[in-house]
């Protein structure tokens, strides 16, 4: 029998493990496992360290990726069944490749199967906690059950663990599965008075012509009722410099050539604009979309159940 001080032991590593999971410390993860044994040799795992387990040591090989890239070219030509096959066929070469669960559940996605998309989709976060494209894709399913704060949450997400190239916050303007979402936006701006400045500081900020809306911002902010509005575009738009300069320091030139010195100072003076108006009472009118982007929390991610981690266990048994 385990003694009370074993079993607090076992419980902190569990919870260690998991953190680390969240992390993507595949290294970390397995340390704690051998560690778990070695204190507990007689320890049964539930399904979703058994999974983690898995997970760590069953690395995908480059058959399974043809497969899942023939299913994408498949998903592209509406050919969602030959997709699906490919997807199924990947999944049993490397049966934790989350890759193979991605395509499945966009193929189940375009053809508004939204319960196997959400399950496969699911399945592809619980073997990669950081999979953007399946935080995207999540944020589509919500979109069509009318789950707006779930929606924006997996949207987010999406934004926060993107590369630059996939620009998910410009792509979500244009994509179909949002569009009653966005419209429904528009036409509560269309009801407020402010609707025409504070509409183009937003074009503005969502075409990153982010110096453009900083000086649109520094205008309105002295006219606008809404200040708060205006503030966090303006925020918006400076961390948005700010991440240029890092990127190219030639383009100084662009935003009057300030240097990043100027605009991170700019930042922080906005930040504690920002707070007083909000300790003073001040609240906005009008939705400012993603002007804070969500800290990488990896304690906020993904934690797979039990029972999705016995389901996609179960599954690659048959």
């Amino acid at each position: 029998m385990m003694s009370n001080k074993n079993h607090d032991d076992l419980e902190h590593l569990i919870a260690r493990m998991y953190q680390l999971y969240n992390r993507a410390d595949d290294q970390g993860v397995y340390d704690i496992l051998k560690r778990i044994r070695e204190l507990t040799p007689e320890f049964q795992p539930e399904p979703k360290i058994i999974l983690v387990e898995r997970i760590i040591t069953q690395p995908w090989n480059n058959q399974a990726l043809k497969l899942c890239q023939e299913a994408e070219k498949a998903i592209q030509e509406k050919r969602f069944i030959r997709g699906l096959n490919q997807s199924q066929k990947a999944l049993q070469i490397s049966p934790f490749f989350s890759m193979a669960y991605l395509r499945i559940g966009l193929s189940y996605l375009l053809q508004k199967d939204l319960e196997n998309a959400f399950l496969n989709l699911q399945k592809a976060l619980a073997l990669d906690r950081k999979y953007s494209e399946a935080f995207y894709n999540l944020s589509r399913v919500h979109a069509l059950r009318e789950n707006k704060t779930e929606m924006l949450d997996y949207l987010e997400k999406a934004i926060v663990w993107s590369e630059k190239w996939q620009d998910y916050a410009s792509k979500s303007l244009n994509d179909e599965h949002f569009r009653v979402y966005w419209k429904e936006l528009n036409q509560i701006h269309d009801r407020f008075p402010i609707e025409p400045n504070l509409r183009k500081l937003y074009k503005y900020l969502q075409d990153h012509w982010f110096y453009e809306a900083f000086c649109l911002g520094k205008e309105l902010f002295l006219i606008e009722t809404d200040q708060l509005a205006v503030i966090e575009v303006m925020i918006s738009s400076t961390k948005g410099i700010i991440r240029d300069l890092n990127e190219h320091e030639e383009n100084v030139s662009i935003y009057n050539d300030q240097p990043l010195s100027f605009w991170k100072n700019k930042a922080i003076e906005l930040e504690n604009d920002r707070k007083i108006l909000i300790d003073s009472g001040k609240k906005s009118d009008v939705f400012s979309r993603f002007s804070a982007k969500p800290a990488r929390n990896p304690e906020k991610l993904f934690i797979v159940s039990n029972e999705l981690a016995e389901e996609i266990l179960n599954g690659n048994n048959k």
